[in-house]
């Protein structure tokens, strides 16, 4: 893990990537500090992380960061050295993620001296503001997951890049989204099924390669899905009733960011966002392993 780790590491300083991607992230970092805290005369740190501009240039930056990590050594056939090698798969991605999550540690390590700058200017929340800085990275460690998990499945660095930017943007819409719907439970019933339907077609577009039991697999998913659904709202109507928009925050990776930056340590988001980088990680681990013995 730790030869794959400093190979990628070093990849990223022999390129202009890695310094592109710190660089940008200081300096948008830099350019909030100073209008938000500075200019305004804020004391806490985290009014910075809630600001959609970062929101933005993060999901931008992520997935141009993981696109090339998996998907670049498919492509290129060098992903047979690895399989090949007498390396566990699940060392590669570790080395692999750990060197990508360095390179997003290091702004936000510069960062953590910003707070001695406004201290200069009168008392601040430390703790509040320290805190706000540990949610940012633990969020930001999340959607690096995502990406290298996406990496994984495609041989098309771009195909990689669209596909993590269009989840974490939909993650961070969902923060605003879940008020756009109805909060009924025969909207729930609905809105449920279309996505266990969404489901059914990923089970059915990988087991493909045999028709028939793909579509025992997929149509008895989607049966069962929406048989319990209609259960469920004839029998206790009550659990239905406000669902869409307890899932759609449950997606946000950026909900778990707000409840750091209202100055209070959340342990929940902790392990909400330790479970996706885990859950993401695995999928990266037997995706690979698949591969591998195919």
């Amino acid at each position: 893990m730790l030869a794959v780790y400093k190979k990628e590491l070093r990849s990223y300083f022999t390129s202009v990537i890695g310094y592109l991607f710190i660089g940008l992230l200081l300096l948008i970092l830099s350019f909030l500090f100073y209008n938000i805290n500075i200019i305004k005369k804020n004391a806490f740190i985290g009014y910075v992380f809630e600001h959609n501009y970062l929101q933005i240039v993060l999901m931008i930056l992520i997935p141009v960061m993981t696109m090339k990590i998996f998907a670049d050594e498919r492509h290129s056939k060098t992903d047979q050295m690895l399989f090949t090698a007498p390396v566990k798969i699940f060392s590669i991605v570790m080395g692999k993620f750990l060197a990508i999550a360095t390179m997003f540690t290091i702004p936000m390590l510069v960062f953590c001296f910003y707070p001695l700058v406004l201290s200069d200017y009168g008392t601040i929340p430390w703790l509040a503001s320290y805190n706000s800085i540990f949610g940012f990275w633990l969020m930001g460690l999340s959607a690096i997951a995502i990406g290298v998990f996406i990496s994984s499945i495609t041989e098309n660095q771009i195909m990689s890049a669209v596909v993590t930017f269009v989840i974490l943007l939909v993650s961070f819409a969902c923060f605003y989204m879940n008020t756009s719907f109805p909060n009924n439970a025969l909207a729930s019933v609905i809105f449920f099924s279309v996505i266990a339907a969404l489901l059914a077609l990923i089970v059915f577009a990988q087991l493909k390669s045999n028709v028939k039991i793909a579509i025992m697999c997929s149509g008895g998913f989607l049966a069962v899905c929406v048989i319990a659904l209609v259960v469920i709202y004839f029998v206790k109507e009550a659990w239905l009733v406000g669902a869409i928009q307890s899932f759609l925050l449950k997606l946000s990776l950026y909900q778990n960011l707000s409840h750091f930056c209202v100055q209070y340590f959340d342990i929940v988001a902790v392990v909400y966002n330790v479970s996706i980088i885990v859950f993401c990680l695995f999928l990266t681990n037997q995706s690979l392993e698949k591969r591998r013995w195919n």
